[in-house]
């Protein structure tokens, strides 16, 4: 667990149960996707969570996070097959299932005319994605359609650079035509 290393805030008695935090890491992060994660790579807002519940953004958010912190921590090649799913279930998130224009919603496979999103949720997308581009996209590079998530990313950059450079600052964003 190289993250530890020179981390002025974890104290050096506890160095040596590295080995320890290691396994814990890996303990937690195969019960989250064993239990927190669904057949379609969404995750539920709570461990086991019923099948027919709303899947929030927020919560994919935090399950690919922690997914991909471990991997980067720790390396588990399995990982990479929860990885792989949880990234092909994003979609259920996003607007316009092709590479073009398009913007996540707050949840997935609830049709609605409209919603709105905080900026600060949408910031978190955005650097998951950029967590993502070092350990994880080139391992993964024959398995998902990285250009489609890159012109996604890209337009989300785009919106949330523009507010934070207008008069208004950051505000929350409408997205209308919901019907995934």
């Amino acid at each position: 667990m190289e993250a530890i290393h020179g981390d002025t805030d974890f104290p050096a008695e506890a160095a040596g149960l590295e080995a320890a935090l290691g396994n814990a890491a890996q303990v937690g992060i195969f019960t989250l996707g064993a239990q927190g994660q669904d057949t379609r790579g969404l995750f539920a807002e709570t461990m086991g969570g019923q099948a027919d519940a709303k899947r929030l953004l927020e919560s994919q958010v935090s399950g690919m996070r922690a997914l991909s912190r471990v991997y980067g921590a720790v390396g588990i090649p399995a990982l990479l097959v929860r990885i792989e799913l949880g990234w092909k279930g994003f979609d259920a998130f996003w607007v316009g299932k092709g590479a073009g224009i398009s913007m996540p919603v707050p949840d997935a496979g609830h049709p609605r005319e409209s919603a709105e999103l905080s900026p600060a949720l949408l910031w978190s997308v955005l650097n998951l994605w950029e967590d993502t581009q070092k350990d994880i996209r080139p391992v993964l590079a024959a398995q998902l359609d990285w250009e489609k998530w890159d012109i996604r990313m890209d337009a989300l950059r785009k919106l949330l650079l523009n507010q934070l450079s207008s008069a208004k600052g950051p505000e929350k964003v409408k997205v209308t035509g919901i019907s995934n």
